[in-house]
């Protein structure tokens, strides 16, 4: 298909712009290519991440790649890459390949559904201009709620003796794990701390005589 915009370094392309200062900045995070960084690709908050402090300079850097090609993501004008291999080659991140592979992501289907985060913590890919050469390839993807946070491992103790073993309440249980979220242990104690408090003084709030009346009626005196 032939290039996708004119071969030329990044060092050239900011020459052209009168910003050949920032080489340095772009290449050591990872936008090294100008064929892969369009406006889908780079933002301002990632010129300012990677040191890029000037205003005026940043929004000159960005009004320059709206002139590069835009990333073309899977899916789109026949680009179906085959393999994890072949995908990657196509954006020029082949040194990946292996990492990918032994975590697990061995097809397609399985990237379709990989966030930053992942990126980050699983597959160590530290040049934020890889991770977002890589997001804008994959484009929009079915997935589900990103994670915020790496998830929290519950230890459930064995109990000692033949006590039976606390459950969760119906509804803690269902809240907690429908939701996909963790325990929050300290919030729970306070509420049955507030909810106890407010069972002992129960009796206490009642007239005798009124108390006696409901006991006497639901025969509830032992209890």
């Amino acid at each position: 298909m032939g290039p996708r915009c004119p071969v030329q370094t990044v060092g050239q392309w900011l020459e052209s712009i009168g910003l050949p200062q920032y080489e340095n900045h772009l290449m050591a995070n990872g936008f090294d290519s100008v064929q892969f960084m369009g406006s889908n690709v780079m933002e301002d908050q990632d010129l300012l991440e990677i040191g890029i402090l000037n205003s005026g300079h940043r929004q000159r850097i960005l009004q320059a790649i709206q002139l590069l090609p835009k990333m073309r993501p899977i899916g789109h004008d026949g680009y179906h890459p085959t393999s994890v291999a072949e995908w990657l080659d196509s954006i020029e991140l082949g040194d990946y390949t292996k990492a990918f592979l032994i975590n697990g992501y061995t097809s397609m289907d399985l990237l379709k559904k990989i966030w930053e985060l992942e990126l980050i913590n699983v597959l160590k890919i530290s040049l934020i201009g890889h991770r977002k050469r890589i997001l804008a390839s994959l484009g929009d993807r079915l997935h589900d709620d990103p994670p915020q946070k790496p998830p929290r491992s519950i230890t459930l103790r064995e109990p000692s003796g033949n006590h039976t073993p606390p459950q969760l309440s119906p509804s803690l249980s269902q809240s907690t794990y429908t939701t996909g979220g963790s325990l929050d242990v300290p919030h729970i104690i306070m509420q049955g701390d507030a909810r106890r408090r407010r069972n002992e003084n129960y009796f206490d709030d009642i007239p005798r005589s009124k108390l006696e009346r409901q006991m006497a009626q639901t025969g509830d005196w032992g209890e």
